[in-house]
């Protein structure tokens, strides 16, 4: 596994301490992969960027202590991980990863903020053609309260797609009971998650973990 460090420093080297997500700015720095914990997040996304196929040099891979996404995230060749989250042992660090790597390879963010800039910008001329004076701003106003409402179906949608990615980037990378391997992840999230995390614009964690057992 040693081998493994070199070629992920040469893929995250020359970040910036401050990365962009969801497009809030968080502060974020390079993982320390000296560190027992962010090596293991390092090897993470090493591990299912090799089962992937998936071009190191193309990804970046920053620690972060405020990121709001409840323990990791990825989209636009950008995977972040909550410092507060390495704690968990590498299996379940792996299996994170490798659901994240099936929001990457979908595309799921760069689709999701298109989707809502498009239904702002509809509703943004709409309203214009409605009304020239303050249309557009009511419009786009009213375009945000429209993707607010239906975010969460569309992220669900994406989240049960990527837990099926998620288990075949585990069993490419050797795990014989992948299925399994992201259930019990997502079950050891959950008892100790927090409200206002990740899991509250997913799915029901209990019917992931349904879906996914002996997969």
């Amino acid at each position: 596994m040693s081998r493994l460090v070199p070629l992920a420093l040469v893929a995250f080297a020359l970040l910036a301490p401050t990365t962009v997500v969801h497009a809030q700015e968080i502060t974020s720095r390079l993982p320390n992969v000296n560190g027992p914990t962010d090596r293991k997040a390092v090897i993470a996304v090493v591990r299912a960027a090799k089962a992937t196929g998936t071009d190191l040099k193309r990804l970046r891979l920053v620690v972060s202590d405020n990121c709001g996404c409840g323990g990791a995230y990825a989209g636009s060749g950008l995977f972040v991980a909550d410092e507060h989250f390495l704690a968990i042992p590498q299996w379940a660090l792996d299996a994170v990863m490798a659901h994240e790597m099936g929001h990457a390879i979908k595309h799921h963010v760069e689709i999701g903020a298109l989707r809502d800039t498009g239904i702002i910008a509809a509703l943004a001329v709409l309203g214009a053609l409605v009304d020239k004076q303050s249309g557009a701003e009511t419009g786009a106003e009213a375009g945000k309260l429209v993707v607010a409402l239906t975010r969460p179906r569309f992220t669900q949608d994406q989240e049960y797609e990527a837990d099926r990615i998620g288990v075949e980037v585990l069993r490419k990378e050797g795990y014989s009971q992948p299925g399994n391997t992201m259930a019990a992840m997502l079950d050891l999230i959950a008892r100790h998650a927090q409200g206002g995390g990740w899991f509250d614009t997913h799915p029901s964690t209990p019917d992931r973990i349904r879906r996914l057992r002996g997969r």
